[in-house]
């Protein structure tokens, strides 16, 4: 549809997008951005994820000093 239009610069455009999409090189650069952004993304729910671990482990470690069971930890922690 668009390669019927008669505007040469729209023509002109669509083509170079027909030829791009066709190179597996810019293939492979589209692919590798849309991995980053996805990368960057997530990256601050990851980050907050690494920090509640983080937080968890001092506070069963913190538990398990006052001298309680791991069983006491578990429920108190809901981890079953």
């Amino acid at each position: 549809m668009l390669k019927k239009v008669n505007e040469p610069i729209i023509t002109k455009a669509v083509n170079v997008i027909y030829d791009m999409s066709e190179d597996s090189k810019i293939q492979k650069l589209a692919r590798l951005r849309e991995k980053a952004l996805h990368d960057e993304a997530s990256a601050p729910y990851k980050a907050e994820q690494k920090g509640r671990a983080k937080e968890r482990a001092k506070l069963e470690a913190n538990l398990k000093s006052h001298g309680l069971s791991d069983e006491v930890i578990r429920k108190a922690l809901n981890k079953g």
